[in-house]
């Protein structure tokens, strides 16, 4: 007999003859693969295996080739080559797969002159089971007819093959959800595969809906190596009623559209039951809140709201939209008794705008009325009355309407060519407004005729500023150059419009937008400087009582002796009385709060305080922070300007950065 070591260069030579043919016993071929066998999805694959019995003289490890595959994965299987005895002649090496589930890629190589090392490579192949053999002939002659075989051949090696996806666990099991028409609902779903299996670069996610009601846009988010998550969205806004379906989950690899490589047989479905209705319970005052009335919700700006809140109770009311073809962003809420006023601009850069009265009860539109041209800006409401102001045109103007009609009751002209104002401030029988060509004078004028009581030239031309007021009063801040000295406070008598008294701050700079004064009490007044210092005057001893210097970004809140102010991006919780930081709130990871002027309106959005919670907004998210734990007690992902009516209503008005809507949520 001749020395095995023969056997090795033409097992090697042999690569290229290997094949798997039809399985004859006639030789191998190195043609296409052409079953179009799928498998089966039943049984375990040793349990699958054919039965063989074999000469002696080759020995394999494993006995057999069993494996669980991924869909459409080309895995690699290892197998170890004995040869018991020595074969006479040349060895020519045939091996064919009767069933056509490995590649051509078989390779072999020699460990020594008995032991020998070969891999195989499986197919790309759909989900299901698939067993068969590999012949392994030993031919004197060619292996392709292989009329002379070795003693013993051919050999057979049994193989069974489960094809399928990774064990997939997909949460939520059900998705249930209520919701008011019009609202911008989204779900979160998560696929997640067993561990151990990295399948997340090969398998895209597919979810359908047959009725057509949530997509996904196939759109997904790599976790980690074995999890993904998609959002699924509304494909359209649904009237009010209950709708019942299955969403269709199916990994694919491939094109996810059309998903030509299913990884599964049959998707997994996930039940849904949405219920869009409407959540207009009957309105009642909420004791202790009153009218949110301009900026700030009162004349004082504080942004105190004197309630106890159950954020359990905190539930969409209604989504208002405005008419995009004809207008865009929105300006500031204010109500009234049972009725949200705003203001909005013309749609594609037009002129003018319009001022809405809409229902608080059912978000539905209760007059319109119209203005030509210039900007229109938020109004105020008092004394079953609307006040705003159209400017940057030649026919800008203080407006007053009629509450019940929206009936044009008065208008005085102003000269101004700056664009965005905040609200006027309304007090008692007094309109508090801007005026002069660039908006530097603070007016004051009857709140029943329009009529002029006094202007007082504050030289502050800065386009966002708003007065607060009290009984005695009237509190701004004036820049350096003013007549009457230099930067600082102005304490203004409010019946002669005579500046009583001015608290000096240099460290104040106009330029920097965010100079409103917070009237906290009698004593404390705050005013932020943008991005720069926090500044608390003394009205009593009236001087300044202290300042801190940090990145500050929106006029502070107050109740009781706690003051609050977004700090770069959280929030500080100071003491009133010695400007100390108490505590602190961070924004979550990803929830963005712009520190800049937002959208055509240019200014931040707000925060309400009320007895137990703190109410702010960002760009994408409304949060209520607990004032007793400093935790989020409820979110809500829609971000805007907030007001809080008194009949705990609370809005979240999305159109002051640009896209034409406000929220309502019950409190209660």
């Amino acid at each position: 007999m001749k020395n095995i070591k023969k056997l090795t260069s033409f097992l090697l030579l042999s690569l290229l003859l290997t094949g798997c043919g039809g399985g004859s016993g006639g030789g191998a071929g190195s043609g296409t693969n052409t079953s179009t066998n799928t498998g089966t999805s039943t049984g375990n694959p040793v349990d699958t295996l054919p039965v063989v019995s074999n000469d002696g003289g080759l020995s394999f490890t494993p006995s057999s080739l069993t494996a669980t595959i991924l869909p459409y994965e080309n895995k690699t299987l290892s197998l170890d080559i004995r040869a018991n005895r020595n074969f006479p002649d040349v060895v020519n090496v045939a091996i064919i797969d009767t069933t056509g589930v490995i590649t051509d890629d078989i390779r072999i190589k020699a460990i020594d002159k008995y032991n020998y090392q070969a891999s195989v490579t499986t197919r790309s192949l759909k989900p299901g089971r698939y067993s068969g053999i590999l012949e392994v002939k030993l031919c004197k002659d060619s292996p392709y007819s292989c009329a002379q075989p070795h003693e013993g051949s051919p050999w057979k090696l049994p193989y069974s093959f489960e094809v399928r996806a990774p064990s997939i666990t997909i949460s939520p099991a059900e998705i249930t959800a209520s919701f008011v028409p019009a609202e911008e609902k989204s779900f979160e779903l998560e696929v997640k595969s067993e561990a151990g299996i990295d399948f997340i670069n090969r398998v895209g996610v597919s979810v359908t809906d047959p009725a057509g009601l949530l997509t996904n846009g196939n759109s997904v988010t790599k976790i980690d190596k074995n999890t993904i998550r998609t959002t699924l969205r509304m494909t359209s806004k649904p009237p009010v009623g209950k709708y019942v379906g299955a969403l269709e989950v199916r990994l694919c690899g491939g094109n996810i559209n059309s998903c030509d490589f299913p990884y599964q047989i049959n998707p997994w479905k996930i039940p849904y039951s949405l219920e869009v209705k409407t959540n207009t319970s009957t309105l009642t005052p909420t004791p202790g809140a009153a009218d949110w009335n301009g900026y700030q919700g009162n004349v004082a700006h504080t942004g105190y709201v004197p309630v106890t809140l159950n954020v359990n109770a905190f539930a969409p009311r209604f989504l208002f939209e405005i008419d995009s073809n004809k207008y865009m962003a929105q300006g500031q809420i204010t109500t009234q008794g049972d009725t949200v006023y705003f203001s909005a601009q013309a749609a594609n850069g037009g002129s003018g705008g319009a001022v809405f009265a809409v229902n608080e009860s059912d978000g539905k539109v209760k007059w319109t009325f119209p203005v030509a041209d210039g900007w229109v800006n938020p109004p105020a409401a008092q004394n079953g009355k609307v006040y705003f102001m159209n400017t940057a045109t030649q026919s800008s103007g203080l407006w007053m309407l009629d509450q019940s009609n929206g009936n044009r009751l008065g208008k005085t002209n102003v000269i101004t060519t700056s664009s965005y104002f905040y609200a006027p401030v309304v007090d008692g029988q007094t309109v508090f407004s801007r005026n002069g060509p660039q908006s530097q004078f603070l007016s004051s004028s009857s709140a029943d005729t329009l009529s002029s009581n006094w202007n007082f030239a504050s030289d502050n031309m800065d386009a966002l500023w708003s007065p607060a007021v009290d009984a005695n009063y009237v509190y701004m801040f004036v820049p350096k150059g003013n007549t009457a000295g230099p930067s600082g406070l102005a304490i203004i008598n409010r019946q002669s419009g005579k500046q009583t008294t001015l608290i000096a701050a240099s460290n104040i700079q106009a330029s920097m937008t965010r100079v409103e004064p917070t009237l906290c009490d009698g004593v404390n007044l705050l005013i932020a400087s943008n991005g720069l210092s926090l500044v608390n005057f003394d009205l009593a001893s009236q001087k300044i009582k202290w300042t801190v210097k940090d990145t500050f970004y929106s006029n502070p809140v107050c109740a009781g002796s706690t003051l609050y102010i977004l700090n770069g991006y959280g929030v500080d919780a100071r003491s009133l009385s010695t400007g100390a930081l108490l505590w602190q709130w961070k924004f979550p990871d990803g929830v963005y709060y712009d520190q800049k002027p937002i959208g055509a309106n240019g200014y931040l959005q707000n925060m309400i305080v009320t007895n137990n919670v703190l109410l702010l907004g960002s760009f994408s998210t409304v949060f209520a922070v607990d004032l007793s734990s400093h935790q989020t007690v409820w979110s809500y992902p829609r971000g805007g300007d907030l007001a809080l009516s008194k009949n705990g209503i609370l809005y979240v008005n999305k159109g002051t950065s640009g896209y034409g809507s406000f929220m309502a949520f019950n409190t209660k």
